[in-house]
């Protein structure tokens, strides 16, 4: 049977920035979806000649490799009624640490977890299965890149795709200033190998700040630009999904307090500020995000938020650099004008009707 190939690597990486400057290329999508918000499945719906690529984060594994979850049944019928290709998230369940690095130590429970991943993909008409590995110990990369290249060739054998989710990062080495995002996050993603073996990699380019710390922009332009540089350096630009945020991050603090608190939220929890008397709203052309400013009940109050003005400038990011496509977190979060983008200034890419897949 022949192996299940995504559009974007029909063109060669050489002409990609080539033809992008030329034209607008078609762009392969990618949503992220999660099964909780009850608002996902009529979005999906009324955008889904948008998307490429619906990816509901719906399977997690256990320590033992054991694996758990399903697409949901209303995720299938429109991706089937709309040529939407399905590819599913794979978790260490809540992100635990040690969950990952026992199945990592132990190669039976890696042959567990593939055969479980292999199964549940032919059962749910699934293209293959997105990694989303997260919050391992840096020391685990060479234990990690192995699990990968083992499940890339089950995976490719069987015509299915193997893509994976990775943590932003701008370097190579450890960085002093965030010692703990390097050993627990990013670095145990060795992006050039995975790069290799991966069909793809979702390349996570957010939060610049995030919930706990100091408010500012969720992704900026800026922040990108220096991730996507090394990305380049590392992974055939071809493979490469370019992740996005289309949330906002609300920070408030009380009146005399030093740290802040904060929460993500969607775009349209923002309609009870914007026009409000008494709120700042300004845009910031450089960083390509929007920031609102305003005091109540004596407590400061700070939201960066992400809205089609935002998409727009990543997008050029995207076209500028030559990059197939976009991972975006998460479907229903983002600004409903957002939508008009897709399809009138940039087409997006559509996958043929999807076949039985074999072992061959």
């Amino acid at each position: 049977m022949k192996r299940i190939l995504l559009l974007l690597l029909a063109v060669p990486a050489c002409l990609q920035p080539a033809m992008a400057a030329a034209r607008k290329a078609p762009i392969i999508s990618l949503y992220y979806y999660v099964a909780s918000d009850p608002a996902a499945p009529e979005i999906l719906k009324r955008n889904a000649r948008r998307i490429s690529i619906i990816a509901p984060q719906t399977f997690s594994m256990d320590a033992e490799g054991f694996i758990m979850g399903e697409v949901p049944p209303e995720v299938k019928q429109v991706a089937r009624e709309n040529r939407v290709a399905i590819m599913p998230l794979v978790t260490n369940r809540r992100f635990d640490q040690p969950t990952m690095h026992a199945v990592l130590d132990n190669p039976k429970f890696q042959e567990r977890a593939i055969r479980y991943l292999l199964y549940y993909a032919k059962r749910d008409g699934a293209v293959g299965f997105q990694f989303d590995y997260e919050n391992i110990r840096y020391t685990y990369r060479d234990k990690f890149t192995a699990f990968t290249v083992k499940a890339a060739r089950a995976f490719h054998r069987r015509g299915l795709l193997l893509t994976l989710a990775v943590v932003g990062r701008s370097r190579h080495e450890r960085d002093p200033e965030k010692p703990g995002g390097w050993d627990n996050w990013s670095g145990v993603y060795d992006y050039r190998k995975l790069g290799r073996v991966a069909d793809f990699l979702s390349i996570m380019a957010y939060p610049e700040h995030s919930a706990s710390g100091q408010p500012g922009s969720v992704g900026s332009i800026p922040w990108m630009e220096k991730i996507v540089e090394y990305t380049l350096s590392q992974v055939p630009r071809a493979k490469i999904s370019w992740g996005i945020p289309v949330y906002h991050l609300h920070w408030w603090r009380e009146a005399g307090q030093e740290k802040w608190r904060g929460r993500s939220h969607k775009f349209v929890d923002l309609g009870g500020w914007i026009g409000r008397e008494g709120v700042r709203n300004e845009w910031d052309e450089t960083l390509g995000s929007g920031r609102l400013e305003f005091t109540e009940n004596e407590a400061s109050h700070v939201i960066w938020y992400e809205d089609a003005r935002s998409l727009r400038a990543k997008l050029e990011l995207i076209q500028r650099h030559g990059l197939p496509g976009f991972s975006a977190w998460r479907l229903g979060q983002e600004d409903p004008a957002s939508w008009e983008l897709l399809g009138t200034e940039h087409p997006v890419r559509r996958f043929a009707p999807q076949k039985k897949t074999g072992r061959r």
